[in-house]
């Protein structure tokens, strides 16, 4: 089986699902090989897998459990493979839902059109040109810059995926909606926090619904909290059955917001320590213009799936 093995790998690897570390969160090399040693063959597993669903799958190699159900109460991931040398130990605990999913969406997708592609996709960069042309159209890209901390690359990229929450929370906070955010580093000098945003800038007033007029005790603290509030431009008046108030937003622009309140959003230590630079659109290939970057870029903004 180790031909199948090769082939499964260099399919993950096409697809991007390959490797267990936390920058990937996907199969591990020791998963691939219970996965074919369960299914016998590439094709079988594929097959197989067409049909999965995430929090269903219960893989047991050892038989150590009679009663799969039992399992699923044990272990709480999308996919669940028992370790045939230790039963205490699912070796897909690593596999994220979305690595799942993709895995999932490409086999039903070679099995009805096998091509080449899946293997050894076409790897595209992006231009400057094209990124002017995405901001037109209404994609709008707020980066953050940062030194990359000397951190052993687990330990970093769980850092990093800790601040591009902590940052995507601020923004949402601030009514700033985030439509999709990514990481790249390339673990030496530099860290990137990407986002795309609805908008980059949102309007000054902004309307807050209180509550309900049946509520008495929290109407009492909404109207004292908001009758002299000098940030309040109107009302409270009520609507329907709530209290509602508009207000001045003391921010407007999600760049400003990063550059004010950086340090307000939940970070690794590491990562909250770094100098930071706030670059909004196509200028980030002024500041970076490196060949991984701008594959990673194009990934970023395309969002298309490489078999597609």
């Amino acid at each position: 089986m180790r031909e199948e093995v090769r082939i499964l790998k260099q399919f993950m690897k096409g697809i991007g699902v390959y490797g267990a570390e936390i920058r990937v969160k996907g199969f591990s090399g020791y998963l691939c090989e219970l996965l074919i040693y369960e299914y016998k063959s590439f094709m079988n597993l594929l097959e197989n897998a067409s049909k999965w669903r995430p929090y269903h799958v219960v893989i047991d190699p050892a038989r150590y459990y009679s009663n799969l159900n039992e399992v699923r109460k044990i272990f709480m991931d999308p996919l669940i493979v028992i370790d045939p040398v230790d039963k205490k130990r699912n070796v897909a605990a690593a596999l994220s839902i979305d690595k799942m999913a993709r895995f999932i969406a490409a086999s039903r997708a070679f099995r009805e059109n096998p091509s080449l592609n899946f293997f050894f996709p076409t790897i595209d960069r992006i231009t400057k040109n094209e990124m002017i042309k995405m901001r037109r159209k209404g994609f709008k890209t707020l980066f953050i810059v940062l030194k990359c901390p000397k951190l052993v690359p687990d330990i970093l990229w769980g850092e990093i995926f800790k601040s591009l929450e902590g940052i995507s929370t601020l923004l949402e906070k601030h009514d700033f909606k985030v439509l999709s955010k990514d990481a790249w580093s390339d673990e030496k000098n530099v860290v990137v926090l990407a986002f795309q945003l609805e908008d980059i800038k949102i309007p000054k007033i902004k309307k807050q619904i209180g509550p309900p007029i049946f509520l008495h005790e929290n109407e009492k603290d909404f109207l004292k909290k908001n009758i002299l509030n000098k940030d309040v431009v109107s009302g409270p008046c009520i609507e329907g059955d709530r209290w509602i108030v508009y207000k001045l937003r003391g921010i407007t622009k999600a760049d400003d917001l990063i550059r004010i309140k950086f340090t307000e959003a939940k970070h690794g230590p590491h990562i909250k320590m770094q100098d930071f630079e706030v670059v909004v659109g196509e200028k980030i290939l002024n500041k970076i213009d490196t060949d991984d970057f701008r594959i990673f870029l194009k990934k970023f903004i395309s969002k298309k799936e490489g078999w597609i």
